[in-house]
């Protein structure tokens, strides 16, 4: 009897992380790519390593009406600009039935005027790990391309069923690891 609880709760163990490790595989595979526009800083973490702590231009949006009540997660139904990068069509509280959406916490809500307010986002991707020597050289590449005019750094992210995983990091149309020097 201790023998068959033991592969029970082993296999059990086993099924629990093949079901996240498949989860994020299918998002990868399957998700849809949508790009978000940046502004990273090079923080370091002791734990996880370098990392590229990244802030987007579109991380706030507009609750109208706004009837006091702070929620703590929005779906946001996603659309693109003209030049593909992604832009906000709706958010609400509860999942949209059709189209594109991403589910994002909710850090900070202000203003109140006319029955609006804004909400500030915070996104599951907001940090882009990277190998212990090249993290701060990218730093100082991407930050130096935001300086420059006509330059976008921005994110490839890949959202299936409203969940998110970071795919690329880019500057204009290159991949970060192939724009750092050798």
């Amino acid at each position: 009897m201790k023998r068959n609880a033991w592969w029970l709760f082993a296999l059990l163990q086993f099924g629990v992380v093949g079901w996240m490790i498949w989860r994020y595989q299918r998002i990868q595979t399957s998700g849809t790519v949508h790009r978000f526009l940046l502004e990273p800083v090079d923080p370091a973490d002791p734990f996880r390593g370098r990392y590229l702590q990244l802030s987007f231009e579109a991380d706030e949006v507009a609750l109208c009406p706004f009837n006091g009540q702070n929620p703590d997660r929005l779906y946001l139904s996603l659309g693109k600009d003209s030049l593909g990068f992604v832009r906000y069509l709706k958010a609400g509280k509860e999942s949209p039935d059709s189209g594109e959406y991403l589910q994002a916490d909710v850090a900070d809500i202000y203003g109140n005027e006319n029955g609006c307010a804004t909400a500030r986002l915070d996104f599951p991707f907001d940090r882009w790990y990277m190998n212990e020597e090249l993290a701060p050289k990218a730093e100082k590449e991407v930050a130096a391309a935001l300086t420059r005019a006509g330059t976008r750094c921005w994110l490839a992210v890949r959202i299936r069923d409203g969940k998110a995983v970071a795919e690329q990091l880019y500057i204009n149309d290159t991949a970060i690891a192939d724009w750092l020097p050798r």
